[in-house]
């Protein structure tokens, strides 16, 4: 988890700090969206 999370911030902050923001952002959303890869490891489930 943690390297998929390095990977996209780093690939994103190597653009620009607008593609950093956009990256952060696209991570929330998967941080509270159902099911998704990160809510799963966020919240424990399967």
């Amino acid at each position: 988890m943690h390297q998929e999370i390095y990977k996209r911030l780093k690939q994103a902050s190597d653009k620009s700090p607008e593609a950093f923001k956009e990256a952060l952002a696209e991570l929330g959303k998967e941080a509270v969206t159902p099911n998704s890869w990160l809510n799963k490891i966020l919240t424990k489930s399967d």
